[in-house]
């Protein structure tokens, strides 16, 4: 593990209550503006990013997971494009036999997860978990690339992910 590579990061500090932060404030105004409207955002370029967003228990979990993730795009976008640019943009250019074997990895377990949502019982509490976990990662995907809203699961490999998996032993 290179050394820092943990720390390189751009923050973002959000909040919502799960209002829409597009319909909730004016055109032009900042969310913080208008605290009683359930959002606060604050972009620093130092420090941690901390998001968190609350979601209607009344709505389908996987569409509330879906839309939390889509949220977590669109307020993150720019924190994430400098999480990608920052650590894996380039990183295959010197490590590509690496990069066409984890490329590779991605895409099994790609296929062997929705193999196991496709065929597992909705009520399996394990499944039913990673579900909404790609459920949110696919909103969060269309969210940083501004995609129509279509909640659902698609399992393309996404630089996002490079992110996830460059960063699991942080």
């Amino acid at each position: 593990m290179q050394s820092g590579r943990c720390n390189s990061v751009v923050p973002l500090r959000a909040r919502t209550s799960g209002a829409n932060p597009s319909a909730a404030f004016p055109k032009g105004s900042r969310s913080n503006d208008y605290p009683e409207r359930g959002s606060e955002f604050f972009a620093t370029v130092q420090k941690w990013t901390f998001l968190e967003i609350e979601t209607r228990s009344s709505f389908d979990p996987e569409l509330q997971a879906y839309a939390a993730g889509y949220l977590e795009g669109v307020l993150s976008r720019q924190v994430l494009h400098y999480h990608i640019q920052n650590t894996i943009e380039d990183y295959c250019k010197n490590f590509t036999q690496y990069c066409n074997r984890m490329t590779d990895f991605l895409t099994q377990n790609q296929k062997f997860i929705k193999d196991k949502l496709d065929n597992t019982a909705r009520d399996d509490t394990y499944w039913s978990a990673v579900n909404r976990t790609y459920h949110q990662l696919t909103g969060l995907i269309a969210g940083y690339e501004g995609t129509p809203i279509s909640p659902g699961i698609t399992y393309e490999i996404h630089p996002i992910l490079y992110v996830l998996w460059y960063f699991r032993n942080c």
